[in-house]
């Protein structure tokens, strides 16, 4: 049986299945995350996902912001086993270490920034 590619559309946010436990994510330019949004994020995972643990290539191209509930709550998402930034400038790449200091995500789960999005998705499929 084959890969069938599904995408979710949600108000802020695509979501692609790349893989069977894999997700693209690609934020949209200028939105701030907060506690509805995360909620939103979470059920746009389990339609694509079900409850099969599985990884997200962040692909952090546009600009967009948490606010502090946000940031706190972090990627608090059942069945999330990796998360892998692709954060192809340096604004970018401080943007997310920013978030991931104060969001102290890295206690949760295995997270890490890349400047190349093959990479990236390499280091994914290896967690």
């Amino acid at each position: 049986m084959g890969f069938c590619m599904q995408e979710e559309r949600l108000s802020f946010i695509t979501l692609r299945l790349l893989g069977p436990h894999l997700v693209d994510a690609c934020v949209d330019e200028g939105v701030e995350f907060d506690e509805r949004k995360l909620e939103e994020l979470r059920a746009g995972f389990l339609r694509l996902v079900g409850d099969q643990p599985f990884a997200v290539l962040v692909q952090k191209t546009n600009s967009y912001t948490y606010n502090f509930a946000a940031q706190r709550a972090g990627f608090n998402i059942p069945g999330l086993k990796a998360v892998a930034y692709f954060a192809p400038g340096a604004p970018q790449r401080l943007a997310v270490n920013s978030l991931l200091a104060v969001s102290q995500v890295r206690e949760r789960l295995p997270v890490e920034v890349f400047e190349d999005r093959d990479k990236a998705l390499r280091w994914l499929q290896d967690q």
